[in-house]
């Protein structure tokens, strides 16, 4: 029931249901990889310190190209050198990502 209220096109209502106590970790990732949530959504998720603290989570956010910029930049310094590279060519989300963590993977295992 969850997996339909979220994709709710009344905001308020995809909103409470992350809000809700309910909505377990790996719903969390499933919810931030999806594209056709609304940008609340994601934006709560990104709030929520016990969902950031999956690395599934933070991944999925970072790939979807509706995350707010600053939280995106902000986990690609956590990110691993597989999902740098998959971010530097995922041409969904924005270039300014693309290329910070383009600079990010050359800084860290190019030696330079």
């Amino acid at each position: 029931a969850r997996s339909i209220l979220v994709r709710d096109t009344n905001k308020s209502v995809a909103v409470a249901v992350i809000k809700s106590g309910k909505v377990t970790d790996s719903e969390a990732a499933h919810y931030a990889g999806n594209k056709s949530v609304c940008d609340d959504v994601i934006r709560e998720i990104a709030r929520n310190k016990e969902f950031m603290r999956k690395y599934s989570v933070q991944v999925a956010l970072a790939n979807n190209p509706k995350a707010p910029a600053g939280v995106v930049m902000r986990l690609l310094g956590v990110m691993s050198k597989k999902d740098l590279q998959m971010i530097q060519r995922n041409r969904g989300v924005s270039s300014a990502i693309r290329t910070a963590a383009k600079k990010l993977y050359a800084k860290k295992y190019s030696g330079g």
